[in-house]
């Protein structure tokens, strides 16, 4: 059942990749790690923080039971590590709520 759900979230991480990869990008879009951020990426980065302060070290290891951008955010830490959570992808500061 794990390996299930497991397979069918990174289905659903795969598609989501390929729909922001061709999706045509806006001046006001926010992005964090190729994902498009819904408002300002704060849940994003705190989940990479989480999983910075967790140690991390798969998808597996994010919590399920957070909400998507959270997720997100883990999951990002899984694939990049080294990069700084304060900055969206166009190195734009993330601004503290």
């Amino acid at each position: 059942m794990r390996l299930a759900f497991t397979a069918a979230l990174l289905l659903v991480t795969f598609i989501q990749t390929v729909q922001a990869q061709t999706t045509p990008r806006k001046e006001t879009d926010r992005w964090f790690g190729g994902n498009l951020c819904l408002n300002d990426c704060t849940r994003h980065r705190a989940g990479y923080r989480w999983a910075l302060e967790t140690g991390v070290n798969s998808y597996e290891d994010c919590p399920q039971f957070e909400e998507k951008s959270f997720l997100i955010g883990c999951r990002v830490y899984v694939d990049d590590p080294h990069r700084d959570p304060d900055f969206d992808d166009d190195d734009r500061l993330i601004r503290k709520r």
